[in-house]
């Protein structure tokens, strides 16, 4: 039987979010009613059955069972067959082929981007013209020659910072968490062992971090390593890392750094950056302490100026602020560091909340 493109999307979240992944988090990013999810899992499930896998089970709590036997589901010649039928945005084709040029690994032609995309040569020129306009403003530039093909020249920081942003962007808006990686050449045992050290990163720190930001966070990190591997590392980092040494983060992310044999300080700092920006679901215990009084006491402020701009007194006060800070700490480095993660929900928020909007907006500035 035909399992459908948006059944094979869904399959595809599932597996790869098996251990997060909820039925009401399906239905928000599929836009599905509850009984238009269970009618795709009743193909998927028929589709899995007739390929002698067994079927995924949807729990009461909401969550996913999922067999540990679906994991060889990714790597099968039909899935990914199939998967090509899937036709990209104008976006993502943008997305991909940056990718593509920013971690290539080999002379790319014309036809490498046609065969990935399935789109006609013109319309891959007039893609390329968009990637070359959003290198050149990062200060990187995108050369072609006949013996070498398309390829980026610049600073390695600067490739770092677009992968990361084109990852994050393949993995958490697109979903296409899966081609990403086979763009990459990440294996699943890469990633895996990015999760593992993720891990233990959780455990020295005392945090948990949101399962999204493990997901992308593995395979950008598969793909540090493996640059840095091939000695494309980098010479300089920006002068707002310099915050970073002696915190307790980048006492742990040189230990598990040395273990991969990697001992140059700037990628050590720039690694720890990124584990201080990742967003948390339990609170941080191992953070800098003068900087975590400090956001806690500007959410306190700014709850404070929302209460009597508003005129207004927030019954679940305690529960707001904690999940403020949550956002909060990880949001100051990533302002810091200069790493653009998620999406801009501007044009979500502003027509619906305007006035919430201006009364939040008004309340901010401990924060600033």
């Amino acid at each position: 039987m035909e399992i459908g493109n948006r059944n094979l999307l869904i399959l595809k979240d599932i597996i790869e979010h098996k251990d997060t992944i909820t039925g009401k988090e399906l239905e928000n990013k599929f836009h599905l009613s509850r009984k238009q999810l269970s009618y795709g899992l009743g193909k998927i499930n028929q589709f899995l059955s007739e390929h002698n896998y067994p079927e995924i089970t949807r729990l009461t709590n909401g969550k996913m069972s999922v067999p540990n036997q679906l994991e060889d589901v990714l790597d099968q010649d039909w899935f990914e067959d199939e998967k090509q039928e899937l036709w990209f945005s104008k976006e993502e084709r943008v997305d991909i082929i940056r990718l593509m040029v920013l971690i290539a690994k080999e002379d790319l032609s014309l036809q490498h981007f046609i065969s990935e995309l399935k789109v006609s040569r013109n319309t891959v020129l007039t893609d390329l013209k968009k990637v070359d306009s959003e290198l050149q403003s990062e200060g990187l530039i995108l050369n072609y020659g006949r013996k070498t093909g398309y390829f980026v020249t610049g600073s390695e920081y600067a490739k770092r910072q677009m992968i990361f942003v084109v990852l994050n962007r393949l993995s958490m808006q697109y979903r296409h968490s899966f081609l990403a990686r086979k763009l990459c050449r990440i294996s699943k045992e890469n990633v895996q062992s990015m999760k593992n050290m993720i891990l233990e990163i959780e455990g020295e720190l005392q945090v948990r971090f949101a399962g999204e930001m493990i997901e992308s966070n593995s395979c950008f990190f598969a793909v540090v390593f493996d640059r840095i591997q091939n000695g494309m590392v980098l010479d300089e980092i920006p002068d707002s890392f310099r915050h970073i040494v002696g915190t307790k983060e980048y006492t742990v992310m040189r230990m598990l750094a040395n273990h991969r044999n990697v001992q140059n300080e700037f990628e050590i700092m720039y690694l720890t950056a990124h584990v201080q920006s990742m967003k948390v679901e339990a609170v941080p215990m191992g953070r800098d302490t003068d900087e975590t009084l400090g956001i806690q006491e500007a959410v306190e402020e700014t709850i404070q100026n929302y209460e009597q701009l508003s005129c207004v007194n927030i019954r679940e006060r305690e529960d707001l602020k904690k999940l403020l800070i949550h956002h909060c700490e990880p949001a100051l480095y990533r302002i810091r560091y200069d790493f653009h993660v998620g999406l801009d929900i501007t044009e979500y928020i502003l027509p619906a909340y305007q006035d919430l909007h201006n009364l939040v907006r008004k309340s901010v500035a401990p924060l600033e």
